[in-house]
């Protein structure tokens, strides 16, 4: 039986498409693609839940306000290109409301166009 070559790439998933992630430590991280389109420009998000529907809401802000968490953007590179990183530190969000983020999941947000906010419906990961 031959040698079966390995690529340190099996199980890479770029971040093409339009979609969150929510991370173990509690942040937000945004694909390249959702945060292009459309958060570029706004330099945090306001926070709110809907624990009826278990729902969260993620309005952009242009400023900072008391009650926004900055949106972060940092970068790693992988084979010589930098992959941006675009990031919100929520984990307090989290637990105020005892919402679950032991696991990383991804979830398509949609636009509520009456609340001007995107919601992310954590009934639905992808």
């Amino acid at each position: 039986m031959g040698f079966e070559p390995f690529s340190r790439a099996y199980g890479y998933r770029p971040r093409k498409g339009f979609f969150l992630s929510i991370t173990k430590n509690g942040s937000i991280l945004f694909s390249t693609d959702f945060y292009q389109k459309y958060m570029s420009g706004y330099k945090g998000i306001e926070l709110l839940y809907d624990k009826s529907r278990n729902v969260i809401g993620l309005k952009p802000v242009k400023e900072l306000t008391e009650a926004a968490y900055p949106i972060r953007q940092s970068g790693k590179v992988q084979k010589g290109k930098k992959i941006p990183l675009t990031i919100v530190y929520m984990a307090t969000f989290f637990k105020y409301f005892e919402i679950d983020h032991s696991t990383l999941k991804r979830y398509i947000p949609t636009w509520d166009e009456k609340e001007n906010l995107f919601e992310i419906d954590l009934n639905a990961p992808m």
